[in-house]
């Protein structure tokens, strides 16, 4: 029998490790960690179905399938993004397909060796000591992903011009007006070396 309770059992030691790699913890769930990167967490629109999880529509995971795993999700919600999140993570070779209930789509990304078993009675200090080869493999993963999702930032951006007629809050715009045309030049954004660190 699966122990639903595994992961809030070691939670604030993922909760520590999380922050290490510099992620953001997402809504709260006691079964499992949900969690993203700053920068997705920017560019893939919130316009998920359900209120409950805060209207993400994709989210990385941390649950105990016995045995512990990390999985990718994407969750019911509009079409368009829904589309470009599956159509490029299905092309990604370190991901399998794992299709737990519809019209839910999830991507084992890692599974690795470990269970209940391997955590009782143990602190903080040592849970992270346990999970360090496999936060690493999970870490490459999250960089892959990211890395390839980033490259569809305009197709996100379209989205959310498409629903709302607005640019997002994070696509600073100068406009100016030229014989009854809106002539729209970007400024040049900041970029932050570590945001794309591998």
């Amino acid at each position: 029998m699966v122990n639903s309770k595994l992961v809030a059992q070691i939670k604030p030691a993922l909760r520590e490790m999380l922050t290490e790699s510099g992620w953001i913890e997402g809504p709260s769930n006691p079964k499992t960690l949900l969690f993203s990167t700053p920068l997705l967490n920017q560019i893939i629109p919130k316009n998920g179905n359900y209120q409950w999880l805060n209207n993400e529509i994709f989210v990385f995971e941390i649950v105990n399938l016995e045995p512990l795993s990390f999985i990718i999700k994407v969750i019911p919600g509009d079409t368009n993004t829904r589309s470009i999140l599956v159509n490029t993570l299905s092309g990604l070779e370190c991901l399998s397909t794992h299709q737990h209930k519809k019209p839910w789509v999830n991507y084992i990304g890692h599974k690795t060796n470990l269970t209940a078993a391997n955590f009782a009675g143990k602190g903080i200090s040592e849970i992270k000591d346990i999970l360090k080869h496999d936060w690493g493999k999970i870490t490459d993963i999250v960089n892959k992903v990211e890395m390839e999702l980033v490259k569809h930032k305009s197709e996100f951006n379209n989205v959310l011009v498409n629903k709302s007629g607005q640019y997002p809050h994070w696509h600073k715009l100068n406009q100016s007006y030229s014989k009854g045309k809106i002539k729209v030049r970007h400024q040049p954004r900041r970029v932050h070396q570590h945001q794309f660190a591998a």
